[in-house]
């Protein structure tokens, strides 16, 4: 760690003046305080205790040390709150002229104090303590310090000289005094630079506070800050408001649940965020009111914002692009005239499905045909063909199980996937066969609707592929088909 405390801006240093000094007022009210408190006791000794055989002098210095620091505590506390909330520029240098006067005379006592226990004891322990104490309770400026002691150490080894003692004694009394003062000097220095970081550090969170709050203010995504601990939101800016329509409610009142899909995703990404300190780019789905969810794209930050653990959420919605993205999948799966899976996709869900049929399991591959669809279309034309190709595509949906599908093979013919017996499958033709009788006495239709098909009951494990299944549904759906042209 550098000596050279931070450096305090020109536009600070006042600023800093009233806080440190404002912090030692603080200080010097506790001190005066307690040394009120012990008075009484030091007067009992001056006057009781202390018996006839010290010294006249000694008693009188005693005495008037006494009274006069209790008078300058006491005073003190009379001037304290008009110190304190009064920042005027004459006030402030009143403050100033305070503390230092303050600090002065405790250091005087420390000499007067010392020098007067030559008379009865010859120790120099007031004047260690004193001047060790202020340093430690009362650290003004360094520098300023410095010249109190250096004044107040010239001023006490005069008066030590003055006393008749032996030169070995008064030499080690002054190497002991003048160590106290060197230490005491130190540790003015070490706790003002300590005071001096911890402005600094103090303004410069400040500062950062002030920034991310401007940066919430003018970000175009929704953002919020949410304690960690209890999940309390700390900060939200304008879009975040809209995006989950605050703006009828308080958002302190608001829980930071609304920021996860679910209770279950909202504590894994709180032990992600314990673990790697973030969580990028999740895609979920969130419900941004009762009655309305959105797609969003979020990343989760840990964040220490005034000292306590934080999570940051940066929100971007992306609701219009998975609506793009449906319609693209849509596009790219669906036949656009039936709306059922297109022929690539189609296969690749019959792959799926085969791929995870297993022992005991039933599958049985449907190849559908509508009949006579080409002479409508030369009779009625194109549009009421297609009308019969997505009436057909209706009837074969109409009768589908939960485990069964169908996608759109080509012009007029569909694939049909059971998870049934081919036994089960036929069971569901004859009903079709009874929807199409009924569909054709109902309807007003220049058509009549039939549909050929032919099987293919495949076996788990069975060394057959796809295309080849569909050839076999698709030879037997051309027996049933010449049946139906003879009839």
């Amino acid at each position: 760690m550098s000596s050279k405390p931070p450096a305090i801006r020109v536009e600070d240093s006042l600023q800093f003046s009233r806080w440190y000094h404002e912090h030692l007022l603080w200080r010097i009210k506790w001190i005066s305080v307690l040394l009120l408190l012990s008075y009484p006791y030091f007067y009992f000794v001056d006057f009781y205790q202390m018996d006839e055989s010290a010294p006249a002098r000694y008693r009188t210095v005693m005495i008037a040390t006494h009274l006069l620091c209790a008078a300058v505590s006491a005073l003190f506390l009379l001037m304290h709150r008009q110190l304190k909330f009064h920042w005027t520029g004459t006030q402030e240098r009143g403050v100033f002229a305070v503390i230092q006067v303050y600090t002065a005379l405790y250091l005087l006592s420390a000499s007067v104090s010392s020098w007067n226990s030559q008379l009865l004891n010859g120790n120099v322990d007031a004047y260690i303590i004193i001047v060790l104490g202020i340093s430690v309770l009362v650290p003004i400026h360094p520098k300023r310090f410095a010249l109190f002691v250096a004044v107040n150490h010239i001023l006490f080894l005069f008066l030590l000289y003055s006393t008749d003692q032996d030169r070995a004694v008064l030499l080690s009394k002054q190497i002991n005094t003048t160590a106290t003062a060197a230490i005491a000097i130190f540790i003015v220095w070490i706790f003002y630079q300590y005071m001096t970081r911890e402005f600094v550090n103090q303004r410069r969170l400040k500062e950062s506070e002030q920034k991310l709050r401007k940066l919430f203010a003018v970000n175009p995504f929704p953002l919020v800050l949410s304690r960690l601990s209890d999940g309390k939101i700390l900060l939200i800016n304008l879009k975040a408001s809209q995006f989950f329509d605050l703006f009828s409610k308080r958002f302190e009142s608001v829980d930071a649940a609304i920021l996860f899909p679910d209770e279950s995703s909202r504590e894994e990404i709180i032990e992600e965020l314990k673990r790697s300190g973030s969580v990028k780019n999740r895609v979920c789905q969130l419900n941004v009111s009762p009655t309305s969810g959105k797609w969003v794209m979020i990343n989760y930050e840990a964040f220490e914002y005034e000292g306590e653990a934080c999570v940051l959420t940066g929100i971007t919605d992306i609701t219009e692009l998975k609506k793009i993205e449906y319609e693209l999948e849509k596009h790219a799966t669906t036949d656009p005239l039936t709306d059922v899976p297109n022929r690539g996709h189609g296969m690749a869900m019959l792959e799926k499905k085969i791929a995870g049929t297993g022992p005991g399991d039933a599958l049985t591959v449907c190849f559908a045909d509508i009949n006579d669809l080409k002479l409508v279309n030369d009779r009625y034309g194109h549009a009421v063909g297609d009308e019969m190709i997505v009436e057909a595509s209706r009837m074969l949906s109409s009768r589908l199980g939960p485990n069964d599908f169908l996608f759109r093979y080509g012009g007029d013919e569909f694939i049909l996937v059971f998870g049934r017996t081919k036994e089960e499958t036929l069971a569901v033709w004859e009903r079709l066969a009874c929807d199409l009788e009924e569909l054709n006495d109902d309807e007003d239709r220049p058509y009549s609707l039939s549909i050929s098909y032919g099987l293919f009951a495949y076996r788990p494990g069975e060394a057959i592929s796809v295309k080849d299944m569909i050839e076999r549904a698709d030879h037997e759906m051309y027996k049933h088909k010449r049946q139906h042209k003879k009839r």
